[in-house]
């Protein structure tokens, strides 16, 4: 016996969902989510199919994006037509800062010696364990 999802009810043959309830739930989803910021995001939706179109901030809001509108019910296909916000250099906004940041991290290790651990990474032994000194 096999269980129909939420997203695979039945209706009267030749039925579909109305594209402007789609186009609402498809809004709400977005909106909800916290990894989006939608208000740059616009929805159409015609004969179950969704087109976003706008800008994200980047490349895991575009496609967690496109996989929300996936989940809705009555979605029958999902064009993606979201860019990427670029600064004014031409670079994702997001990921010049991650770049700077990965540079910086290499710059340090370059001396050829493994990094020093932070304290806060350095193990402490469990406070039951003897502690004993070898000679």
């Amino acid at each position: 016996m096999t269980f129909k999802g939420e997203n695979e009810r039945d209706g009267s043959k030749g039925w579909r969902r109305p594209d402007d309830r789609i186009c609402q739930d498809v809004t709400v989803a977005l909106d909800g989510d916290a990894g989006i910021d939608a208000g740059d995001i616009d929805v159409r939706v015609a004969e179950g199919e969704v087109t976003l179109t706008g800008t994200v901030a980047d490349k895991f809001a575009r496609q967690r994006a496109e996989h929300i509108a996936h989940g809705v019910f009555g979605v029958t296909d999902v064009q993606n037509m979201l860019r990427i916000k670029r600064d004014g250099d031409g670079v994702e906004a997001s990921a010049g800062r991650r770049g700077d940041r990965e540079v910086k991290r290499t710059a340090e290790r370059d001396d050829g010696f493994p990094p020093a651990p932070s304290p806060s990474r350095r193990r402490k032994p469990p406070p039951s364990a003897p502690e004993t000194l070898d000679d």
